[in-house]
């Protein structure tokens, strides 16, 4: 029951302040007049990120797959064989 009463506080906490960052105007200033707009047009991004290129996935599922292949194919070079030799001996003493 205590989880409970813990849980549930937060949860509605995290909710409002999501709710309240999401609510907040762009401009930053709440005190501006509807009739001052601001256009801004960008320009087309020509760059594009080294992680969107198929080739940097491709070399890299094959590096991976040469890493997994060596990791696990590994044989066992160790060759070592344990023997143990046991000797039981009873003794009966008749009275």
């Amino acid at each position: 029951m205590t989880s409970i009463r813990y849980k549930l506080p937060m949860l509605t906490l995290m909710l409002l302040a999501g709710v309240y960052s999401f609510a907040q105007d762009a401009s930053g200033n709440s005190q501006t007049s509807s009739t001052h707009t601001t256009t801004t047009t960008a320009a087309p991004d020509t760059t594009t990120m080294w992680y969107t290129s198929p080739w940097v996935w491709v070399i890299g599922g094959v590096v991976l797959l040469i890493i997994l292949i060596a990791a696990f194919s590994g044989k066992n070079k160790s060759t070592s064989e344990v023997t143990r030799t046991t000797r039981v001996t009873t003794e009966v003493k008749n009275d």
